[in-house]
Order: structure tokens, then C-alpha cells, then sequence
């Protein structure tokens, strides 16, 4: 039988999951790639059929050739969950264009492993302005 003890007694959230790391560095890099508008990093991240707040993934980066202003997302104190080979992780996060504030909100990553790599398969996110999000704790990012 089963405990209902709560979310600190399951190995599937445990901060120290095997997995975690892999499955950060998964969604560091869907971040990286939308800031610098690497369809080719962000493809490589997410399956093909992966959406973006809807979107397939290549019609979502089908901008990136014309975006000219550098953009920068941060993420901070991810909730990661995992089991097996599904995992999702939550994260608050705030947004940057050309080294101004441009909103923050909650980012929430659902990833799959496939073939020993974890991919994302979709990826859905607010956009709001403090106080309703929090800003990163470490202030705007440095230049």
C-alpha cells in the first residue's frame, strides 16, 4: 500500500533525484535558445511535435531569423518532478529584451525521455508584471 505522507517522502521529487540535473539542462537550454534565437539549440531540445503555449516549436522559432534585440530569460528554484521517464518542472522566471524588463511570470516544462535523452514535449507560460510575479532574487541580470 501506498503512503500519503506527502510530497517530502517521495524519491520522484527528492532535490537530489538522479535525474534532475539532465532534465535542467534540457530547459536551460530551450531558455538560452530563445534568448538567442538558436532554432537549431531550441529543435534539438524539444521533440518535433513539441508546442510553445500552443505552438509547434518550428512555428514558434520561425522569428528568430528577424529578431534583432538580445533577449535573456532566467528561471530560479525550479520544482522538478520525475518519474520513470516523464518529469515536469515549474519555475518562476522573468524575461529581458534588449536589457530592459519586460514581464515575469511561471514557466512549466513537461520533458520526456527519449532514446536515454530527455526532450521537451511542451511548454506553457504566463506573462505578467510585478506584484503579480516575482522578480529574479538576484536583481536584473548583468550586461
Amino acid at each position: 500500500m501506498q503512503s500519503c505522507s506527502g510530497v517530502e517522502d517521495n524519491p520522484r521529487y527528492a532535490v537530489d533525484h538522479p535525474e534532475r540535473a539532465a532534465v535542467l539542462d534540457v530547459v536551460q537550454k530551450v531558455l538560452d535558445a530563445v534568448g538567442s534565437a538558436d532554432a537549431e539549440s531550441l529543435h534539438s531540445a524539444m521533440l518535433p511535435e513539441a508546442r510553445m503555449n500552443g505552438r509547434l516549436v518550428e512555428e514558434y522559432s520561425k522569428g528568430f531569423p528577424e529578431r534583432e534585440e538580445p533577449m535573456i530569460e532566467r528561471m530560479w528554484n525550479p520544482e522538478v518532478s520525475i518519474d520513470g521517464g516523464i518529469a515536469s518542472v515549474w519555475t518562476p522566471y522573468d524575461f529581458y529584451r534588449n536589457g530592459e524588463f519586460c514581464h515575469c511570470g511561471i514557466d512549466a516544462f513537461q520533458l520526456r525521455k527519449v532514446d536515454a535523452e530527455w526532450k521537451v514535449v511542451g511548454l506553457i507560460w504566463n506573462s505578467l508584471q510585478p506584484p503579480d510575479c516575482q522578480m529574479h532574487p538576484a536583481g536584473p541580470p548583468r550586461q
